[in-house]
């Protein structure tokens, strides 16, 4: 479970940093005209990287540019604190795993209780169902969704709803929703993955708002904002999330957004569209490895007491058979001319299985403090370049 929680605190960490770049370049692509449908593919990067460990290598991953800024995801594990008696690692994520079936049973419960309340509902048209339960319409289901709406709309308005959640139920806005909540309860201790998930929600109802006025023409702007407006009056927030419904999302940013909503050309969509899946398929990307084919992989056996030097004149180099000192710790020591991204694994020595490790910058004489290792153990440390360049480094590390 360890080794679990692990991947997914690297997954939320990594998809976040994709999403802290993407999110200013989804709203100058806006700016700039791009059709907001287009924008959506720019959430596939965000969430692939949220639920896949590995992504592919490639030179126009934007994680290229760590190598020369500095700019990482640095992730330290430390596979148990000994000197205390607890498994701070394991304590982690046991809350993590109870966080995550908290969510699932909540959603599950909200589900049900909204079920039960709409086992009343009247058939009000083809798949549409009127209830006095319902404050705010909304498609609820999944192999055959049915629209619910709010006893008493004026038939106009019933209408413009009705028009509203078929194009969610076209657009499968409701598995989006329903997938968007699961990988929520799987990364629910992020912020930033709680703001992703507002932040796509609402956008999928921007959308879906744009394509209905467009069906309706534009001369329906004006009476489509004020019934948004009257039902965000009179809404009271739906405790179940994953539902894609005509009240969801901010009511102030959505009249706006429809009081200026106008049919894109194919030509800009067809471009916004083009440039927003290169983005999302270079951020869906990792950052490529050296550019050589002559890769150095060096082993040296060190001895009590735990010490070894070794030149690393290649991407990848390893230590084998590192004892930590009397404090379950493991130095690392840097001594390089140019400044690069490490990454340092810790693996098992007899089962070599990985037990932790960290991004850290190699500096010139440069020390890191790897802790909570058992002291009857042996370790083998690796030691690889996160640059796009021939060397690891240009000197050598001791460990000691």
């Amino acid at each position: 479970m360890k080794e679990m929680f692990a991947a997914v605190l690297r997954m939320s960490l990594t998809a976040s940093a994709a999403a802290l770049m993407l999110l200013p370049l989804k709203l100058l692509l806006l700016r700039l005209g791009c059709p907001r449908r287009a924008a959506l593919p720019l959430w596939i990067a965000v969430a692939f990287r949220l639920v896949s460990p590995a992504a592919p290598r490639a030179h126009i991953s934007p994680f290229n540019l760590t190598g020369e800024s500095g700019l990482a995801v640095n992730i330290t594990e430390p596979p148990r604190f000994a000197a205390v008696g607890v498994d701070l690692t394991g304590l982690a994520a046991g809350i993590w795993l109870l966080g995550a079936v908290a969510m699932v049973v909540f959603g599950i419960a909200s589900y049900t209780s909204l079920r039960l309340k709409l086992r009343f509902a009247v058939r009000a048209g083809e798949n549409v169902y009127a209830s006095e339960a319902v404050r705010c319409s909304f498609v609820l289901g999944i192999a055959r969704p049915r629209i619910y709406v709010s006893d008493g709309l004026s038939t106009d308005d019933l209408a413009v709803v009705v028009s509203h959640e078929r194009t969610h139920i076209k657009r499968k806005d409701y598995l989006l929703k329903i997938f968007a909540y699961l990988v929520l309860c799987v990364h629910w201790f992020n912020p930033l993955v709680w703001l992703m998930y507002r932040l796509f929600s609402d956008d999928l109802e921007l959308v879906c708002d744009e394509l209905t006025l467009i069906e309706l023409g534009p001369e329906n702007k004006r009476g489509y904002a004020e019934l948004l407006l009257r039902t965000a009056a009179s809404r009271k927030r739906t405790v179940m999330y994953g539902l894609a419904g005509f009240s969801a999302g901010g009511a102030k940013r959505r009249i706006k957004n429809a009081l200026k909503t106008k049919a894109a050309s194919k030509p800009r969509l067809a471009a916004g569209l083009t440039v927003c899946a290169l983005l999302a398929a270079a951020f869906a990307t990792d950052a490529a490895p050296a550019l050589t084919t002559d890769i150095e992989f060096e082993r040296v056996s060190a001895l009590r007491p735990a010490s070894g030097r070794v030149s690393a004149y290649g991407e990848i180099s390893r230590v084998e058979g590192i004892f930590p000192n009397k404090y379950g710790s493991i130095s690392i020591f840097f001594d390089v001319g140019v400044e690069d991204i490490a990454e340092v694994d810790f693996y098992d020595s007899k089962s070599g299985e990985r037990v932790g490790g960290a991004g850290v910058m190699a500096k010139s004489e440069s020390a890191y403090l790897f802790t909570g290792f058992d002291r009857g153990r042996t370790y083998d440390v690796e030691i690889r370049s996160r640059a796009s360049r021939d060397w690891l480094i240009e000197g050598s590390f001791m460990v000691y």
